[in-house]
């Protein structure tokens, strides 16, 4: 059986339109069966784009696991930044695609199995909504490489799920990280770190 986070999907396709609301402007996505949070943008990623401080000397993104293309597609509409947006599941690339035309949005789409199609690029800030449910040791596996993946002062940002190992998994970023807690709620925290 498929997974969000699974290369291929097994279900029918049925796409739908959504409309979601962020910082007074309305974004149209379509989504579809077999990505994650089909039928709604869902907390977890409003959250994070909400609490997001885009560091004045950025100029370029990474949305890693960008799913239909929410975070990759408000980096580059709301903060103008040249942005990458990846994933595993070609379905969710197809529909990040499109998202970018309906948005007027420019963004870089790429395959990619955590870094995988992604070597010797580099960011001035990572954004992730990271699938959880992959696994610890592969979820911490993808958050540890981001550090090589980001350029000097870089940042990556993250958000989980106290239900869902937030605290464990903030323990792992400062193994790696200077990590700090940018804003919590709902039982959602978002992690803000800074490359040593």
């Amino acid at each position: 059986m498929s997974h969000y986070y699974s290369e291929k999907q097994d279900v029918e396709s049925e796409e739908r339109l959504l409309t979601w609301e962020h910082k007074g402007r309305s974004y149209p996505f379509v989504s579809d069966r077999g990505v994650f949070s089909k039928n709604r943008v869902d907390f977890a990623t409003a959250f994070l784009l909400e609490s997001l401080e885009v560091p004045k000397t950025a100029s370029n993104a990474l949305d890693l696991g960008t799913g239909y293309g929410v975070i990759g597609i408000v980096l580059n509409r709301a903060y103008e930044l040249n942005v990458t947006m990846s994933d595993v599941n070609e379905r969710a690339l197809a529909l990040a695609e499109k998202n970018l035309s309906l948005n007027d949005a420019t963004g870089h789409i790429v395959k990619s199995d955590a870094f995988s199609a992604l070597e010797g690029q580099c960011f001035d800030l990572i954004v992730s909504n990271p699938p959880i449910r992959v696994g610890k040791d592969k979820l911490f596996s993808m958050l540890s490489e981001c550090a090589d993946h980001l350029r000097k002062n870089g940042q990556l940002w993250v958000v989980a799920h106290k239900k869902h190992g937030a605290k464990t998994l903030k323990k792992h970023l400062d193994e790696t990280f200077n990590t700090t807690i940018s804003d919590k709620k709902k039982g959602f925290f978002v992690f803000v770190c800074e490359k040593r």
